[in-house]
């Protein structure tokens, strides 16, 4: 069979394999056959397509689905029971959200089992379901009412709907033989279902300028754990924004601060109704590692106002961080000896210090094997502790880790190692741990291992 991952653009949603045998007059028959499934929104044609066949190329032949438009049940006076939608805008902006409003109604005296009505679905709309349905009385209908909040993803004329309303009847089954006892009918009754369709409305979007994407009133903050830190220990800033809009649509921020190590966490948003607006809160989490004073920079938010109904950039303030325990450099004097007599100026005051000169007539060997024999000793003394030194560095790294009690405790100590690509991937699973309540094992020596390297 072909491999086929679409057809005519519509992503293939399953496959499903079946195959058979059959015998009849002696003669085998099987069959083997393969479904895919899609979910087309307009006609289409499936063009031909190739199956080997005991290694042999055929090919089936291309056809052509029609889509035919659902008849819309019209609202007419005294209608038994009709579906409809209803906007309370129909001309917004990129990111500005319209309430759509699904409500079915039927006539009282109409019996019907039950009622299900298909969700509201536009590629074109972010949509949010807004609370569960509605069910009241208005005048001679009952009527079940459902809402949702769209928000336009791009611009352009859109049609939303139609939707679907699905109906349950109870109809008595015919079991024949003149029997109309009616304590029994219920036992012989059957749902029948009956599918009707809503209208369809259009909704115009019109771009926003500049290219933004997001659409409302919102305010933007920045505060951090602590502004005095030891070096190489993280400070913790969160960035918020609160308002009312698509907050969903905002990006994560990417904040840049030179000499530094910044791991941002993944926002997130918290969302909520009042009073028919769609209100939220964004939040993301960024630590910041460093060895000397640093200073976050101002963080800037770009949104189209509707307050304005104009592009408002609004910013936090810099933040400046000390940095304790900064590595600083110690000039170091430098001890020249020479064999020359010190030439002095004019205007140099000689301090009071007796120089001795001594002059040897003759090469003494013995100082000179004694000398080298020094040197050679020095050396070696000095690269010995230089290795003692090194030893000695790592050794506290490697107690702070196997001391580690807990993810988060780890998780500082490796922070300034992120630009590894294995300490990432530890990094990665300890969030997880803190955030997620993973169950990821985090091996120590493996660790030290890979900060040895």
């Amino acid at each position: 069979f072909p491999d086929i991952n679409s057809i005519a653009g519509y992503n293939i949603l399953g496959i499903a394999n079946s195959s058979s045998t059959t015998i009849i007059n002696g003669n085998i028959k099987n069959t083997k056959s393969r479904t895919y499934t899609i979910a087309p929104q307009d006609s289409f044609t499936v063009p031909k397509l190739k199956v080997i066949v005991d290694g042999q190329e055929e090919y089936t032949q291309p056809f052509t689905i029609k889509k035919i438009n659902p008849t819309t049940t019209a609202h007419q006076k005294g209608a038994k029971y009709y579906v409809e939608l209803q906007a309370d805008k129909t001309d917004i902006k990129v990111g500005e959200s319209t309430t759509v409003t699904v409500r079915f109604k039927i006539r009282s005296d109409i019996n019907i089992e039950n009622v299900y009505l298909m969700p509201l679905k536009n590629g074109n709309f972010w949509i949010k379901k807004v609370g569960s349905e509605n069910r009241y009385v208005d005048g001679m209908y009952e009527v079940v009412e459902q809402k949702y909040l769209l928000f336009a993803q791009k611009s352009g004329t859109f049609s939303v709907g139609p939707i679907k309303a699905t109906m349950g009847f109870r109809v008595r089954q015919n079991i024949g033989g003149g029997f109309n006892d009616p304590f029994f009918e219920q036992f012989f009754q059957t749902v029948k279902y009956k599918d009707i369709y809503s209208n369809q409305i259009k909704i115009k979007v019109d771009p926003l300028p500049n290219g933004l994407e997001v659409y409302g009133d919102f305010e933007i903050f920045a505060t951090v754990d602590k502004k005095t830190v030891h070096a190489n220990k993280p400070v913790n800033l969160t960035i918020k924004i609160l308002g009312e809009g698509n907050i969903d649509d905002i990006k994560k921020f990417e904040i840049n601060i030179p000499d530094a190590v910044v791991y941002a966490d993944e926002p997130k948003v918290k969302s909520y109704m009042k009073a028919g607006k769609y209100y939220g809160e964004f939040s993301q989490k960024v630590a910041i590692i460093a060895d000397k004073d640093f200073t976050i920079p101002a963080i800037k938010f770009t949104y189209f106002d509707k307050k304005t109904n104009k592009p408002v950039t609004k910013e936090t303030k810099p933040i400046s961080i000390k940095v304790i325990g900064t590595p600083t450099s110690t000039t170091q004097s430098k001890v020249v000896q020479s064999t020359k007599q010190p030439v002095v100026s004019a205007n140099t005051t000689v301090p009071q210090t007796k120089i001795v000169y001594k002059e040897k007539s003759g090469i003494n060997y013995l100082d000179i094997l004694i000398g080298f024999i020094a040197g050679i000793l020095s050396t070696l003394l000095f690269f010995k502790l230089k290795n003692k030194t090194a030893k000695k560095e790592q050794k506290p790294l490697e107690k702070r880790v196997f001391k580690a009690k807990t993810d988060r405790e780890l998780y500082d100590i490796l922070l300034p190692y992120a630009d590894n690509h294995e300490i990432k991937n530890i990094l990665n699973k300890l969030e997880e741990n803190i955030y997620k309540n993973a169950k990821n094992k985090i091996d120590k020596n493996e660790i030290l291992d890979i900060l040895e390297e």
